[in-house]
């Protein structure tokens, strides 16, 4: 019985630890996302302008 609750424990651990890593790397790849649409958005108004 203390052995069905201590994997169950450490199984509920790793769940949450993967839940949270992959809910971190879409949040930290969403904002590596739109810094490289800013940034490309930038190069496109600076050439852009450098036309004139």
């Amino acid at each position: 019985s203390s052995t069905t609750e201590w994997t169950y424990e450490i199984f509920k651990g790793l769940t949450v630890i993967n839940f949270r890593s992959t809910v971190l790397g879409a949040l930290y790849s969403s904002w590596e996302n739109a810094l490289l649409h800013k940034s490309a958005a930038t190069t496109l108004i600076n050439s852009v302008l450098m036309m004139d």
